[in-house]
């Protein structure tokens, strides 16, 4: 695609989080390492590297000026032991530079990491027991994406000086290079992360580990606590091995898989070559650690704990077109079979980027130009012809180069024919006519249908349904070009056989029959005669017909496919009908209540000679007249099975009602007096099952003066039951209510008023 001199255009977008700075807290540290060179048996020179996210200025490295003075912690005793801590004097501080070798790539300017050395020497008697210098610092980005809690997980960085190690003075490993910080979303990352060491008979092995998390946010701003304590920002001394680990969010973060890459980023263990492609957005913890053998035995492990950034990273000017093929990606290869006239169309991108574009073609005598973006080439004849179409030829830098070349060919035809019995199913033998003047045939790609595929020239093919069938054969010469043609074949062949379900049945009159056709290939599209030999007759693929006489019966089929092939058969005596009896019954009485519930069957039924009553699924009785007294109010059934001695039965239903009974009777005259005879008005009777139940008085002049919607309650002949005593008359009640049918009943009488 870029010749020597062009480049693509990217724009990297910075997704570094930005934090406010509190006094102490360092929510900048982004990676580091800890080594050791052995000077001589028992002194050793430690050599600790931190980075830092120095965009905007937040807190330091420690025992920077006017910042705490850093302390390393030294333990002994496989790490048991605390021996004493060491200052840290001022690191040695220098920018990581950004490498890249596109000039086109715009460094955003707020992209900034800083590097800080630590170097100190330490005495170290030589043991049997391991020593281990550790720093502790907090905190991580709290952006992180794939920890959990990362703003208040801090880092721990050390390393374990080995009793072999110090017996035989190793020095440890050290990375020679720190990853890039900013990586792109969706592109190949490949980069060389591995170490080195001055052992001659040492071997390197390189893999993923879980970050270790030391410290905490105590005795920062609003947060109490001590700041050196072992949950502080800066824990003097630091907590002893082993460490705590940070939480990777699960599922789709873990130590082996950090960034979530497909295919997924890992790291080579023999070379430390870290590769993949990354494509979730955001900010990563990873840990990488190199671990050191010498003559097989492990020396030292170096661990690296560091932050990836993935970014978005589009190109913004790439020179392409549509193609056929692609060689070695950067030549675009167009093929034109018979046609000298050739169109080019553009693919180039982004278009708002690109102004201008130039195409080139190296004739034998001639060179084609042209300056549109889609452009149409008048060629000599058959024939390679190499040129490149540019984007944005005029600009100095930020340009890209598409290199073409069009290979014009004679044309080729594709064509077959096929040859099949109508009538009878079989394979369907193809040959294939294809024309290929000047070339050779390579490749045949037949497709019969979906998922049915041949690549040889004449293939034999069985299909497995009957209709029209579209075969289409694509060929490809050595040339590369193509043709295709599609031929329709209309497959309806006949089966010598014909198949029926059912192939046997008996039943009873009337019985309905569903009539398969099993037949293989036979479909809607052809035609078909049914006669099941009652007077009935079908036209249909699978029809039902019902027998309603006792008898045999012969069913005769005629297939007849859409090609005209003929078929036909009959099924001798395949259908025996039985007489069946009748079912019928009558019930008394029948209106039920709660209170009349019991009912009495009355057979009706003719032709039996055995009875089978459900009763709502109460109880079932095989006498042929039973009783039956019913539970409960509501829809009921009753169903009859009448059986005859040759297995056929009848069944009759009947639904009724069982509704709750009611009586509500009201008195015309009361002698509201006191004396406790007949001193309210009240209605009564049966009321259980009455729904909105309503009892309203009235005078004679139409005035209310009393309602209740209890029916236990009464009128005691004052106003409401609470006014005025009323004067002796004639008053009118009127009493509405629902029955639990739905029913609405309204009940009037004359209430006298006797005083």
């Amino acid at each position: 695609m870029a010749a020597n001199i062009q480049y693509k255009y990217f724009v990297l977008p910075l997704i570094v989080a930005v934090f406010p700075f509190f006094a102490l807290k360092g929510t900048h540290i982004i990676g580091g390492e800890m080594t050791y060179e052995c000077l001589e048996p028992g002194l050793y020179r430690i050599t600790m590297q931190l980075y830092r996210d120095c965009a905007l200025g937040l807190a330091p490295f420690d025992s920077q000026f006017g910042t705490l003075t850093g302390r390393a912690t030294i333990y002994s005793n496989n790490g048991n032991d605390f021996l004493r801590m060491v200052d840290l004097a001022p690191p040695q501080v220098s920018r990581v530079p950004f490498e890249t070798d596109n000039p086109c790539i715009v460094i955003p300017p707020n992209i900034c990491v800083e590097q800080g050395t630590y170097v100190f020497d330490v005495e170290l008697p030589v043991s049997a027991q391991s020593y281990y210098i550790v720093y502790q610092r907090c905190c991580r980005n709290n952006t992180i994406n794939n920890i959990i809690d990362p703003g208040n997980a801090g880092a721990t960085f050390f390393i374990e000086i080995t009793p072999f190690a110090q017996a035989n003075c190793i020095s440890s490993p050290e990375f020679n290079d720190f990853p890039p910080t900013v990586i792109c979303r969706g592109f190949e990352l490949d980069f060389d992360h591995s170490a080195s060491d001055q052992e001659e008979n040492s071997e390197l092995v390189y893999s993923y580990f879980t970050p270790f998390i030391g410290g905490g946010t105590a005795g920062t701003g609003m947060n109490p606590g001590d700041p050196f304590g072992p949950d502080g920002v800066a824990p003097q001394p630091t907590t002893k091995p082993p460490f705590s680990q940070v939480s990777f969010i699960p599922p789709n973060y873990s130590r082996f898989s950090p960034l979530a890459g497909d295919p997924r980023v890992v790291v080579n263990s023999e070379t430390g070559r870290i590769s993949g492609v990354p494509n979730v957005l955001g900010q990563f913890v990873v840990g990488i650690q190199v671990q050191q053998y010498v003559n097989g035995q492990l020396a030292s492990t170096v661990h690296r704990d560091f932050q990836f950034n993935v970014t978005n990273c589009e190109p913004t000017v790439v020179a392409q077109i549509e193609h056929d093929d692609l060689i070695e990606e950067n030549t675009f290869v167009v093929r034109s079979c018979g046609e000298d006239r050739v169109p080019l169309f553009n693919a180039s991108f982004q278009q708002n980027n690109i102004w201008s574009y130039q195409w080139e073609f190296y004739l034998p005598e001639d060179t084609l130009i042209a300056t549109s973006r889609n452009g149409t080439f008048e060629f000599p004849g058959e024939g390679i012809y190499r040129g490149i179409m540019i984007a944005n030829p005029d600009a100095e830098l930020c340009n890209d180069t598409a290199h073409i070349q069009v290979e014009i060919y004679p044309p080729i035809f594709a064509d077959f024919q096929f040859e099949y019995d109508t009538c009878r199913p079989g394979p369907v033998d193809f040959e294939d006519l294809s024309i290929a003047d000047g070339s050779n045939i390579v490749e045949w790609n037949w497709v019969f249908k979906p998922g049915e595929e041949s690549t040889t020239p004449s293939p034999v093919f069985l299909f497995e349904t009957s209709g029209s069938k579209n075969v289409a054969l694509e060929i490809i010469d050595d040339n590369g070009c193509q043709d295709r043609i599609v031929k329709p074949i209309n497959y309806f062949p006949l089966s010598p056989i014909i198949i029926v379900e059912p192939g046997k049945f008996s039943g009873c009159a009337p019985e309905q029959i569903l009539f398969r056709n099993q037949t293989p290939f036979v479909s809607e599209e052809y035609d078909i005669f049914w006669d099941f030999g009652d007077g009935n007759f079908s036209e249909e693929l699978n029809p039902e017909n019902t027998f309603k006489e006792p008898g045999t019966y012969d069913v005769f089929i005629r297939i007849v496919s859409p090609l005209g092939c003929k078929n036909e058969e009959t099924f001798r005596s395949i259908i025996q009908i039985f007489e069946g009896p009748e079912a019928g019954f009558e019930v008394n009485p029948s209106a039920l209540t709660s209170i009349e519930n019991r009912v009495q069957v009355s057979d009706q039924s003719f032709g039996g000679n055995g009875w089978q009553y459900n009763f709502n699924d109460e109880a079932i009785s095989f006498f042929r007249e039973p009783s039956h007294e019913f539970r409960d109010t509501g829809g009921i059934f009753i169903e009859q099975v009448v059986f005859k001695e040759n297995g056929c039965t009848d069944t009759a239903i009947i639904f009724l009602e069982v509704l709750p009974f009611f009586s509500y009777h009201l008195p015309n005259a009361f002698t509201p007096n006191g004396d406790g005879i007949n001193d309210v008005y009240v209605g009564k009777g049966i009321t259980d099952y009455l729904n909105n139940f309503r009892m309203s008085i009235w005078d004679r002049w139409g005035q209310k003066v009393f309602e209740t919607r209890d029916p236990n309650e009464g009128w005691n002949g004052r106003k409401f039951n609470s006014g005025q005593a009323l004067q002796q008359g004639v008053y009118v009640c009127i009493v509405e209510f629902d029955l639990p049918n739905g029913e609405s009943k309204v009940i009037k009488e004359f209430a006298t008023l006797v005083r």
